[in-house]
């Protein structure tokens, strides 16, 4: 039973409700328009080789046997930038504090896949396999090439991965290589980003450019 407050006495304040920290973190970063323009602006932003980005849908990959999640990010919760040359791997291993002799791995359509790097089957729905890369791969790709000549390949079916896809297919449309260097969202010592709030502590925290989250893109302001 509720006891109602004596007399003369003032009402216990409410707390104030806990601040958003989607909102907190997202003041780092510049919104842009949704949907087909985030599409292009992306593409266009990470035509550039020094450009690092990180993307989160809201559902993780499905894993091999079947269950709800993947070990590894498969382009739902992934740091991703244009592998044009060797660099890339050194600058993305620094924004991660990765270890140097870890591979990379490439990602692209499924009917783009054979002119970067050889077929490795089922494996390469999960990044679980190591191709040889191609003569191809090796000019317009190399951020991804191994110390041995291979990498370690993800092929996009579909509507599997709809981010990266819908990337994939706009830097094809602009006439660049359709392929991305795709590794892990998480800095070193941490897990993958599970929500939306630990994608934007994350890429308020690293070194990179720009955020895809669903429908939406945040830049870092002082980034051109």
């Amino acid at each position: 039973m509720s006891r109602s407050a004596p007399p003369g006495a003032c009402a216990r304040p409410r707390p104030p409700p806990p601040r958003s920290t989607r909102t907190s973190a997202a003041r780092c970063a510049t919104r842009t328009a949704p949907r087909r323009p985030r599409t292009a602006w992306s593409a266009r932003s990470c035509r550039s080789s020094r450009s690092r980005a990180c993307c989160w849908t809201g559902r993780w990959a499905r894993s091999p046997r079947g269950g709800r999640r993947s070990a590894r990010a498969l382009c739902h919760r992934s740091i991703l930038a244009v592998p044009r040359d060797a660099g890339v791997a050194d600058r993305v291993n620094r924004i991660k504090d990765r270890e140097r002799w870890r591979p990379f791995a490439g990602v692209t359509r499924a009917a783009h896949g054979p002119r970067f790097w050889g077929d490795v089957g089922h494996l390469s729905r999960y990044m679980l396999g190591a191709a040889p890369v191609t003569p191809e791969g090796r000019a317009t790709a190399a951020g991804v090439v191994h110390v041995d000549g291979t990498t370690r390949p993800q092929l996009l079916a579909g509507d599997e991965a709809p981010v990266v896809g819908a990337l994939l297919d706009e830097l094809d449309r602009q006439g660049a290589p359709p392929v991305l260097l795709n590794t892990s969202f998480n800095g070193k010592g941490e897990p993958i980003v599970d929500s939306a709030d630990d994608a934007l502590r994350a890429f308020r925290a690293m070194d990179l450019d720009f955020l895809i989250l669903e429908d939406s893109v945040y830049r870092k302001p002082y980034r051109r």
